[in-house]
């Protein structure tokens, strides 16, 4: 499969297994990414694409758009909240899955979801719950399009 990893600072390893296994690897960088990583990761077969960043991280809008000239409508994103709530915001999605597990991280741990949109929830136009043994799987619609 094509796989394609955002990466404003261009940290992935060059020995990451999916530098071997995917049939292609498209990363998106921001212009803050280090350029001696950057040329190890080319090197590798690695396709770079350099994405403008806003004050959230790389502009989702632009990888979006990109991935849609590339002639792909349906995208899968393992995301962490950050990523996750910026395509939200911007309404670049209209399916989620979201798995929430039972394990206490800690006082120490990140939030995943920090500020979520009092709307969050409200403005689901179908939702469904799953159990996975003892975690829950949260299946989410809205009716959001891509901007034109």
């Amino acid at each position: 499969k094509s796989v394609y990893v955002l990466d404003r600072l261009g940290r992935l390893p060059w020995t990451a297994k999916v530098i071997r296994t995917a049939k292609k690897l498209t990363v998106f960088h921001g212009i803050e990414a280090d350029e001696v990583r950057l040329e190890t990761l080319k090197s590798s077969g690695v396709e770079l694409v350099r994405a403008p960043t806003t004050s959230n991280g790389l502009d989702l809008a632009f990888v979006a758009e990109y991935l849609g000239k590339a002639g792909l409508h349906d995208v899968w994103l393992e995301a962490g909240g950050k990523s996750f709530l910026g395509l939200y915001r911007a309404g670049l999605m209209d399916r989620a899955f979201l798995l929430l597990g039972n394990r206490w991280l800690g006082g120490e741990a990140l939030p995943a979801f920090d500020g979520l949109p009092e709307d969050f929830f409200s403005s689901m136009h179908q939702s469904a719950w799953s159990a996975l043994g003892s975690d829950g799987l949260l299946e989410a619609r809205w009716n959001k399009c891509l901007p034109a």
